[in-house]
């Protein structure tokens, strides 16, 4: 029963993948990966020099962690890594200096929630 309920999950996110991804380049200075991407969106809290709270809404890229492989290994989301999809170009960011830019997603934790805002000039 376990395998089939893990063969059913598997199933379920290659489908959804499949059917309503993205088609992303996902670029770390000169290197870049072609993946399948799902899009969400959230929003990123900042507080500036004077203690005002400055909120922003962020698209989210949904990459499976096993898809992220740059320059032959696999590897985690990073600050100032740049996403393009359908010719507009996102930089990754965190909402606190040192903060990881990503959130583990799934049941399995299998998947990056990768935060982002619409790169300037884009």
């Amino acid at each position: 029963m376990q395998n089939f309920l893990r063969n059913a999950r598997q199933w379920l996110n290659d489908t959804l993948q499949e059917s309503s991804g993205y088609d992303i380049a996902y670029q770390r200075g000169s290197s870049s990966v072609s993946i399948t991407a799902l899009i969400g969106g959230g929003s990123l809290g900042q507080v500036d020099g004077n203690g005002y709270q400055i909120a922003f809404m962020t698209t989210d890229f949904i990459i499976s962690s096993q898809d992220l492989v740059i320059n032959g290994q696999e590897t985690e989301p990073q600050r100032g890594d740049v996403i393009t999809c359908e010719g507009i170009e996102y930089i990754v960011v965190s909402d606190q200096e040192g903060e990881k830019p990503f959130r583990r997603s799934g049941h399995t934790k299998d998947f990056y929630r990768v935060m982002t805002k619409i790169k300037r000039g884009s």
